[in-house]
């Protein structure tokens, strides 16, 4: 079977490398209690706002309740918003537990909450003709935007917050076969980073 020109290739290299999804923007869901303090950064294609838990305030927390991810993205069929919803609280879940238990309540436990603002679909088709049968990378990358914000036992101050979104990696070929496969592989890199605000490798 011939080959395609090289000329033909060249351009849906470029195509694939440039018509990546821009990850949706950070803020102004209102999802957060408090947004003041969050610092502003931009690192490894992850565009974040954050403030993290102070010392002395982990010191205080004995456990953790994960409350039920809000899905804002009104775009999202229901069987897509139940599984997103599933796959945050998940991957909070295990993420927290190596710092302190998680559980369904209890006293001292700090509360979690957390969301989907929005969530850039992949397109299959053009990732199965482009991404699979011609090109080794994908042509239409998948993102989401995520919050999250850890409040204190009792009084319901805001200790922690997070607004996270980044796009989907062209090379993550088997996520961008699903409209929501590359967002739900960025939720467990969130889960992560919740943790790590939480308290900080040493």
């Amino acid at each position: 079977m011939s080959r395609p020109p090289f000329g033909w290739v060249a351009a849906l290299v470029l195509l694939a490398l440039t018509g990546c999804a821009t990850a949706p923007r950070l803020g102004g869901s209102g999802f957060l209690t408090s947004e003041t303090g969050l610092t502003a950064s931009t690192e490894n294609g992850v565009q974040e706002r954050a403030r993290a838990l102070a010392p002395d305030d982990l010191a205080g927390i004995r456990c953790f309740v994960i409350a039920e991810p809000v899905i804002n993205d009104k775009n999202l069929t229901d069987g897509q918003a139940r599984v997103l919803a599933e796959d945050l609280k998940f991957n909070l879940t295990k993420a927290l537990n190596a710092i302190r238990p998680v559980q369904a309540s209890g006293q001292g436990c700090a509360l979690v909450k957390s969301a989907v603002a929005a969530v850039t679909k992949s397109n299959v088709l053009e990732n199965l003709i482009l991404g699979v049968v011609i090109l080794p990378v994908l042509p239409s990358n998948g993102a989401v935007a995520l919050e999250a914000e850890v409040t204190a036992p009792g009084d319901g101050r805001s200790l922690a917050a997070l607004q996270w979104a980044k796009t989907g990696s062209p090379l993550s070929i088997i996520d961008g076969l699903t409209e929501i496969g590359q967002a739900r592989g960025l939720i467990r890199d969130f889960g992560v980073r919740v943790a790590k605000l939480i308290m900080p490798p040493a």
